[in-house]
């Protein structure tokens, strides 16, 4: 007899295949010829999910670089390179981990508008938990992320007009 959990864990997973079908079809007829294995393609989708950590309640869940990269198309020094210009928003664990808070993607992107938040605090040279702390905390009655993701141009203009105002206060 299956529990409720594996129920719900195949259920989930029939509800993954059917969004991820049409995608995979385009991706396998564009990638005939190439010498990519069933087992590497399901491996790069599987190296995409989040993975869980303590820090999740308040900046997580979180991307490695390689979920990034791999997200994104593109190359781990692209990605290195983007986080340099404060274009995305990367966080250092106390081992060293560099990891990137998943809030900030959207439809295989960085969000424009939490990208340009994330350039405007990173002109402090401040590191990436104040950042990614700063996009999860309430902001009058709403988070920096919820205003920079809601469409409307006053609550993204006031929300990076506050980042710019914080910043000039903490590099000062």
């Amino acid at each position: 007899m299956t529990s409720a959990l594996e129920n719900r864990a195949d259920q989930s997973a029939g509800e993954v295949l059917d969004r991820v079908r049409p995608q995979l079809a385009a991706y396998l007829a564009e990638a005939e010829g190439e010498s990519l294995t069933v087992e590497e393609l399901a491996q790069r989708m599987l190296d995409a999910i989040p993975r869980r950590s303590v820090l999740d309640l308040r900046a997580g869940p979180f991307y490695r670089r390689a979920d990034v990269s791999a997200l994104l198309g593109v190359s781990r020094q692209a990605v290195h390179e983007r986080v340099k210009r404060g274009r995305m928003l990367a966080v250092d664990t106390a081992d060293g981990t560099r990891l990137f808070p998943t809030f900030q993607f959207e439809g295989g992107r960085v969000h424009p508008e939490v990208a340009n938040a994330i350039e405007a605090l990173s002109h402090a040279a401040v590191d990436g938990w104040t950042i990614a702390l700063w996009l999860t905390a309430d902001h009058g009655g709403v988070t920096a992320l919820a205003a920079l993701k809601s469409g409307s141009r006053e609550m993204v203009r006031d929300i990076l007009a506050e980042a710019e105002d914080d910043a000039a206060r903490w590099a000062a």
